[in-house]
C-alpha cells in the first residue's frame, strides 16, 4: 500500500527524462548489489560507533550521557534503530543499516539533483553529475562503512537549498517567511551539529552574511529587509542554540562536561604540539608530500620518514596529555580541557609563522577526497581489483582533486565579483543566483575550522556532493560563456 509519500516520491521520479531516470536506476542497482555483496570492517573509529550504537540500543540515552561526553549522538541513534529493527525481525543489523545507508545516498543523490536542476546545469552535465555521485568510490564507500559521513550529507545540501532561497525571501518575500526559513536553518543545522559537531562553529560563520545584510540595510534605510533579515537571525539562533544549550546541560548535568563531545580539544591539542616541533626542510617536504595521502608520501620518502605526519602522531599527544591530566593529575574532563586550550594557544604564539604555514597545508588535504582506497568495507574481489588498479586510483584521486580545487577558486572568484548584486539586488534575481555564494561559504567555513587539527581527507566527504556541484556549475559556465562569445562573433 503507498503511503502519501511514497507516492510523491514516484510523481517525482516519474517526471524525469528517460537518460536522468536510467541514471538513478543504475546507480540504485549498483548499490542493492552491493548491500549484499559488501561487509562493514569494524575498526578504528567504527569501533566506537559500534560500541555507542550498541550502549543506545541496550541501555538508552541516560547511560549515553553518564559515559560521556560522547561521540556526536544522530549517527550512533541510527545505528541503535538498525538494531532495534534488525532484533525484530531476526536478522544482523549490518544488512538493515546498509538499506538505511543507501536510502541516505539515494536522498542525497535527489538534492544534488534538485540544486543542479536550480543551476540550469546542461542535462548531460546534470546526468554525468549523477551518475559519478552514484559511483563514486569515496562517496559510496560512506554509505558501506560504519562512519557517521554518510549521514551529514542530506543536511548540508538541504541546507544550500534553504539558504538560497531565505536570501531570497530576506529580500523580497514577507516576514513570516523569514521566520519559517530561519527556523528551518535552524533545525538543519542542529541536525548537522549532531553528525558533526563543528558545525557548531560553522553556523556561525553562515549566518555572517545576513547580520552584513541587516547592518547594510540599516545603514541604508530598507527598513523592510532589515525587518526580515532580523527576524530570521533571531529565529535560526534561537532555535538552534537552544538545542546546543539543551544538550551540552544535559552532559554537564550527567558527566560534569558542558560540551558537544569529547574529541575537540585533546585533538586539536595533538596537532597543536606536532606543529610546534622543529621544521626541518625534510619535514616540510614530507608535510607536504602527504597532502594527496599518506601512500602518495610514502612513494618518495618513505614509510618511516612520513610517520610524523600520520594522524596516529597527533592523537598520541593529545590523547597521552589528557590521560595525564586527568588520571594522574585527577583533573575534571572540563578543567583538563581548559588547561589544554591554555597550552593550545600558548604553544600557537610562539610560532605563528610555522602554524599558519602548516594550517594551509592540512587545508589543501580537504580537497584529496576522492579515494578508491577509503577502507573500513570489504569489497568483492572483482570490485576490489579494480579498485586496486594503479593508473585508476592515482588518476581518479587527481583528477577529482584538481577539480574541486579549481571549482572552489572559480567560486571564489565568482563571489568576489557578484557582491554588490548579492547584497544590493536589483530585485529579479531567483534563488538560484545565490545557490553559488552558499556553496562557497559552506566549503570554505568547512575548511577553515577543520585545518587547524591534523586532517585526512575522509574529514571532506560531508562536503564531497557541494565539490561536484560546483565542478558541474562551473564546467556548465565556461560552456555557457564559450558559446555566448561564438554567438556573438
Amino acid at each position: 500500500m503507498n503511503t502519501p509519500f511514497i507516492a510523491i516520491i514516484k510523481k517525482k521520479f516519474c517526471r524525469l527524462d528517460k537518460p536522468l531516470l536510467f541514471s538513478f536506476i543504475a546507480c540504485l542497482i549498483y548499490w542493492i548489489y552491493l548491500i549484499f555483496a559488501t561487509r562493514m570492517d569494524i575498526s578504528c573509529d567504527a569501533i566506537t560507533y559500534e560500541k555507542l550504537g550498541t550502549m543506545l540500543y541496550k541501555n538508552g540515552w541516560i547511560q549515553y550521557f553518564k559515559t560521556g561526553p560522547n561521540r556526536e549522538p544522530l549517527y550512533p541513534f541510527i545505528i541503535s534503530f538498525a538494531m532495534n529493527l534488525a532484533g525484530s525481525l531476526g536478522i544482523f543489523y549490518q544488512i538493515i543499516l546498509r538499506f538505511i545507508q543507501v536510502a541516505i545516498l539515494l536522498l542525497t543523490q535527489w538534492l544534488a539533483y534538485r540544486i543542479l536542476k536550480k543551476l540550469r546545469i546542461r542535462k548531460i552535465i546534470v546526468i554525468l553529475t549523477i551518475i559519478y555521485i552514484g559511483f563514486s568510490p569515496a562517496i559510496v564507500n560512506t554509505a558501506f562503512s560504519l562512519y557517521s559521513e554518510i549521514a551529514a550529507y542530506p543536511f548540508i545540501l538541504g541546507i544550500i537549498l534553504a539558504a538560497a532561497k531565505s536570501w531570497q525571501k530576506i529580500q523580497q518575500g514577507r516576514p513570516k517567511d523569514s521566520l519559517l526559513l530561519g527556523a528551518i536553518i535552524g533545525i538543519l543545522f542542529l541536525l548537522i551539529t549532531s553528525v558533526k559537531s563543528v558545525y557548531a562553529y560553522v553556523f556561525f560563520l553562515f549566518l555572517s552574511p545576513y547580520v552584513a545584510l541587516a547592518i547594510s540595510s540599516f545603514m541604508r534605510k530598507r527598513t523592510k529587509i532589515l525587518l526580515n533579515a532580523f527576524l530570521f537571525l533571531l529565529t535560526a539562533s534561537v532555535v538552534f542554540n537552544s538545542a546546543v544549550i539543551l544538550y551540552k546541560s544535559t552532559n554537564q548535568k550527567y558527566n560534569g562536561v558542558y560540551d558537544l563531545t569529547d574529541r575537540g580539544t585533546w585533538a586539536l591539542y595533538g596537532s597543536a604540539v606536532r606543529r610546534s616541533e622543529k621544521l626541518t626542510l625534510e619535514r616540510l617536504e614530507t608535510a607536504v608530500a602527504y597532502i594527496p595521502g599518506e601512500g602518495f608520501c610514502n612513494s618518495i620518502f618513505g614509510e618511516e620518514k612520513c610517520r610524523f605526519w600520520h594522524p596516529s602522531t597527533s592523537d598520541t599527544y593529545g590523547v597521552g596529555k589528557f590521560r595525564e591530566l586527568t588520571e594522574m593529575d585527577k583533573l575534571p574532563k572540563d578543567k583538563a580541557d581548559a588547561v589544554l586550550m591554555s597550552s593550545i594557544i600558548e604553544k600557537t604564539l610562539q610560532h605563528p609563522v610555522q602554524f599558519f604555514l602548516l594550517n594551509c597545508v592540512d587545508a589543501l588535504k580537504m580537497f584529496f577526497w576522492e579515494s578508491t582506497k577509503m577502507g573500513f568495507v570489504s569489497y568483492p574481489d572483482w570490485l576490489a581489483k579494480i579498485f586496486d588498479l594503479a593508473l585508476l586510483k592515482n588518476s581518479l584521486r587527481l583528477i577529482i582533486s584538481c577539480l574541486s580545487f579549481w571549482a572552489f577558486l572559480y567560486l571564489m572568484i565568482l563571489t568576489i565579483k557578484k557582491r554588490s548584486p548579492i547584497f544590493n539586488p536589483v530585485g529579479s534575481e531567483k534563488e538560484e543566483f545565490y545557490i553559488p555564494f552558499f556553496i562557497f561559504r559552506i566549503v570554505l567555513a568547512h575548511v577553515l575550522l577543520y585545518s587547524p587539527f591534523n586532517t585526512v581527507g575522509r574529514w571532506a566527504l560531508p562536503i564531497a556532493p557541494l565539490y561536484l556541484i560546483a565542478i558541474a556549475f562551473s564546467i556548465n559556465q565556461i560552456i555557457e560563456k564559450y558559446l555566448s562569445r561564438r554567438q556573438t562573433h
